[in-house]
This record gives structure tokens, sequence and C-alpha cells, in this order.
């Protein structure tokens, strides 16, 4: 089973207000979240978050190898 490391895009205007609260993998894309949909395709799990460092740092911080 792979590990898979997320990149987190830079703040911009275009996921705001979504990417203050929490990282763009942890929103939802219909009933699955982004990042439970790339474990699915690539058969693994999520080891980490690389994201650029940021003021307003996402509020509920990142779970690490965690999958619902």
């Amino acid at each position: 089973m792979p590990d898979l490391y997320r990149v987190e895009p830079a703040p911009s205007p275009a996921w705001a207000p979504f990417q203050v609260s929490r990282p763009v993998a942890e929103l939802r894309a219909g009933a699955w979240l982004i990042r439970e949909r790339w474990e699915a395709v690539a058969g693994g799990r999520s080891r980490g978050v690389f994201r650029p460092a940021h003021p307003g740092a996402h509020a509920q911080g990142i779970r690490r190898g965690t999958s619902q």
C-alpha cells in the first residue's frame, strides 16, 4: 500500500473562504472527502500534507495518516 503525500495549493481567491478553515483535501467532493477519493484511486493512505506557510493557517490542523 503506497503512502500518499498531498500538496496543498497556495492561498487564492478561488478557495476562499474554504481554505481558511481546513486543508483543501479535507473538503467534500460529493459524499467523499477529496483525500478519500485520492486514497481510493491510488490504493494508498494519506500520510501528510505539504503546504505553504501562510497567515490564517488551517484552524483544525491536519490529520496525518488517518482514513475514515
